[in-house]
C-alpha cells in the first residue's frame, strides 16, 4: 500500500500541473481581450493559388485564442441573415468559447474551473464595417488561407450548426459583444477542457478542406503551426503598410 501511495503522488502532481497550466494559458485564450491594433499580418500575394481556391479565409490569433473571419461575399446571405441583430458589414470575425467564461471580463477561479468541465457555449461575432485591420486590436494576428467553392460551402454550414437556433430556425442572441457591432450567440456545443475555442477553429478548418487536424489541439499554437505556408507569404510587421497609418485601429 505504501508503495501504491508514493506512485500516486507524481501522478497527481502532474495532474494538478496540467490542469494549472491549462486554466492559465489554454481557458485564458478563450476570454475576451481589449483589442488595439494588429501586430502581424500573414498575407498571400494578390495572385490566387488556383482558380479552384478562389475565397480567402482569415485565420485570427489574439495570444491563446483562434477565430476565423469571412468576407461578406464569402458568408453568405443565408449565414448573414442568421446573425441580426448585428449590423452588416464587409466582414465577419467569429469566434467561440465557453459561455460564462467567454463572456465575463474579469472570470473568477470559479468559472474558470467550471469551464473545464462539458459547460455551455456560445459564438461571439463581429461585423467590420471598416477594413478587417482597421477594425481588430491589440496581439491579433491574422493569417489568409484559402478555399474552394464546396470547401466554403461546407465552412458555412459548419459555422451556422454552431449557432444555436429556435423553432422559428432564428439564433439565440444572448448579449451584446464587447467590441463594436458584435454580439454573443447561444451555440448547441459544449466546451470542456478538451474541446476549446481552438479545437472549434482546427475542426472548421479541416472541415474546409484544410491540411489541418483538430486530434488534440487545446492551444492556438497547435492550430497556427498546422496552417499552410507558401513561398508567396509575406509578413507585415504592422497594419501600417495596409492602411497608411497608424494608432489605434478599432
Amino acid at each position: 500500500m505504501q508503495t501504491e501511495a508514493k506512485s500516486c503522488i507524481p501522478i497527481a502532481m502532474i495532474l494538478c500541473t496540467v490542469v494549472a497550466a491549462y486554466m492559465i494559458y489554454g481557458l485564458s485564450g478563450c476570454a475576451v481581450s481589449p483589442r488595439h491594433g494588429v501586430i502581424g499580418i500573414a498575407a498571400l500575394s494578390m495572385e490566387r493559388p488556383s482558380l479552384q481556391k478562389a475565397h480567402r479565409i482569415w485565420v485570427v490569433k489574439t495570444s491563446w485564442h483562434t477565430g476565423l473571419a469571412l468576407s461578406s461575399a464569402d458568408a453568405g446571405s443565408k449565414l448573414i441573415a442568421l446573425l441580426a441583430p448585428i449590423p452588416l458589414g464587409r466582414d465577419y470575425v467569429f469566434g467561440w468559447g465557453e459561455r460564462r467564461y467567454y463572456m465575463s471580463p474579469h472570470p473568477t477561479s470559479g468559472v474558470s474551473l467550471a469551464a473545464l468541465f462539458p459547460s455551455r457555449s456560445v459564438v461571439l461575432v463581429q461585423s467590420c464595417r471598416r477594413r478587417l485591420v482597421m477594425c481588430l486590436g491589440t496581439a491579433v494576428h491574422l493569417r489568409a488561407v484559402w478555399v474552394s467553392d464546396p470547401d466554403l460551402f461546407r465552412l458555412r454550414r459548419y459555422l451556422a450548426n454552431s449557432l444555436l437556433k429556435n423553432k422559428k430556425h432564428q439564433t439565440v442572441p444572448v448579449a451584446q459583444g464587447p467590441y463594436s457591432d458584435s454580439e454573443f450567440f447561444a451555440s448547441p456545443l459544449s466546451y470542456d477542457a478538451f474541446y476549446t475555442c481552438n479545437t472549434w477553429t482546427a475542426r472548421a478548418l479541416e472541415t474546409a478542406g484544410l491540411p489541418v487536424s483538430d486530434a488534440g489541439v487545446i492551444f492556438a499554437y497547435q492550430v497556427w503551426s498546422q496552417l499552410p505556408t507558401s513561398k508567396r507569404w509575406i509578413q507585415l510587421r504592422s497594419a501600417t503598410s495596409l492602411t497608411g497609418r497608424v494608432g489605434k485601429l478599432r
